[in-house]
């Protein structure tokens, strides 16, 4: 084989490796976008109706309903991104809804530690507690394995870095001492996490408790 030859055929070589690792990048993408897709037609997230903006905010919970803290069974907070809004549902009916703000990255789903986005989908409360600077903090049980789903589905698209890590500690809680301003001005501060005035987390704490649902949509 003369040395013209065997150029040529390296080239060749190199261009079906090319080709073949485009191939594989679009069909992880497309992984991606159906495993994605897949989460958003999900009906557990699409059947939950969206009620008006700030729903019963100038009442006090106690006022709404009988008895708290409510049974966390049927108890879920509706997490709308795009309208800054919690909405906390007893029983399939909305109580009351307050507004929130997010991290630096509001509308986009987070895919790893440190992105600034806050995460889509469906949750638990896994734990609650007083916090030395947040005031309350309820603790959410992300992440799920769909979660994980996702983190893995962008690496393999090329969409995040190969050496992120899918992250934790995301939670609903409160603002430092005095800040309701963030709130006001819509201030996406967190990392990630859902924050509220505190007197808006103090009242929800009363009525939330852990293994209720949290639901969080774009």
């Amino acid at each position: 084989m003369t040395q013209a030859k065997a150029a040529r055929r390296r080239q060749r070589q190199a261009a079906s490796r090319r080709r073949r690792r485009v191939r594989q990048r679009r069909q992880a993408i497309a992984a991606f976008f159906l495993v994605l897709g897949s989460w958003l037609g999900c009906s557990t997230l699409t059947n939950w109706h969206a009620p008006p903006r700030l729903l019963n905010y100038d009442q006090p919970l106690t006022s709404l309903v009988a008895t708290l803290p409510l049974e966390p069974s049927v108890t879920v907070l509706r997490v709308d991104k795009s309208d800054y809004r919690l909405t906390l549902y007893h029983e399939r009916e909305p109580l009351k809804a307050y507004p929130v703000v997010f991290g630096p990255d509001p509308k986009q789903d987070k895919l790893y530690d440190g992105d600034g986005r806050t995460p889509e989908g469906e949750f638990t409360i896994r734990d609650r507690y007083l916090h030395p600077n947040w005031s309350r903090f309820l603790w959410l049980n992300y992440p799920t394995e769909q979660s994980r789903a996702k983190h893995r589905q962008a690496k393999q698209a090329g969409l995040i870095p190969i050496t992120t890590i899918v992250g934790g500690d995301i939670a609903i809680h409160g603002v430092p001492e005095n800040r309701d301003d963030l709130i006001e001005q819509r201030n996406n501060w967190t990392q990630g996490s859902i924050a509220l005035k505190n007197r808006d987390i103090e009242e929800l704490y009363q009525a939330v408790q852990i293994g209720a649902t949290v639901i969080i949509v774009p």
